[in-house]
């Protein structure tokens, strides 16, 4: 189990870049066989008292200017109505221009964002009501015009690969369904995602493994090294 109020827990952040809107995480020296497990050992935000096993619940989340993500991840380690977890991955960042006194002007990094709760949607809704008097609403998948949901076993691998740092993974606005044409479902047989399955897709000079992620997708590059079988549908 996690304490979250250990002052001394590092989290991170995360940022969606534009290339049909994804979202770059990851280191580009690393491949998917350098990345450890996220449980345990991860800087996610877990409120006392909660078993830190809720493999079962689905995620959801919001989208608010980057410098709110500290203040929604710090009240999760407080309110006791909290979800159960909070996820801010600061592995990336834009770089935005800010100018200086003496009119020069420098870039720094910001996040994008994007904070993740694990926890029934209706009830994480409920808990922003209740603490933030400038309503956040969580996003919506616009198929169903229904809060976003990501399921478990789909957000662990976005959580690994989150701590890495750079451009290993990014987060796609089509879903997986935009794949599959032409492509064969494979499963991967090495490294962290290993069982996981999914499209081999060549993209920008590439190979990308695209998985999964709710309404969206993720695409993982630095998979030359990985070795895959082609998912033979049984019947």
């Amino acid at each position: 189990m996690l304490d979250s109020r250990n002052a001394n827990s590092k989290f991170h952040d995360e940022l969606t870049l534009h290339d049909g809107d994804q979202t770059e995480v990851g280191a580009a020296n690393d491949t998917v066989s350098t990345i450890k497990g996220i449980y345990p050992g991860s800087s996610v935000t877990a409120y006392e008292g909660t078993a830190y096993t809720p493999h079962n619940l689905t995620w959801c989340y919001v989208h608010v200017h980057y410098k709110k993500t500290k203040e929604l991840e710090q009240d999760c380690a407080i309110f006791a109505d909290a979800p159960v977890l909070c996820f801010v991955d600061r592995s990336t960042s834009s770089r935005v221009p800010k100018r200086l006194s003496q009119g020069k002007r420098v870039e720094h990094d910001t996040g994008s964002g994007l904070v993740f709760f694990q926890g029934e949607a209706a009830d994480v809704q409920r808990y922003l009501n209740n603490h933030y008097p400038n309503p956040i609403h969580l996003v919506k998948d616009p198929a169903t015009g229904m809060p976003a949901v990501i399921p478990n076993d789909q957000m662990i691998p976005f959580m690994q690969a989150s701590r890495l740092g750079s451009s290993l993974v990014r987060i796609m606005d089509h879903p997986i369904s935009y794949y599959a044409e032409g492509h064969k479902l494979m499963r991967i047989l090495t490294g962290i995602l290993k069982g996981r399955e999914g499209y081999v897709v060549r993209k920008a000079g590439d190979r990308k493994f695209i998985l999964p992620f709710g309404n969206k997708s993720l695409s993982i590059s630095n998979i030359h090294k990985e070795l895959f079988e082609e998912v033979v549908e049984q019947g």
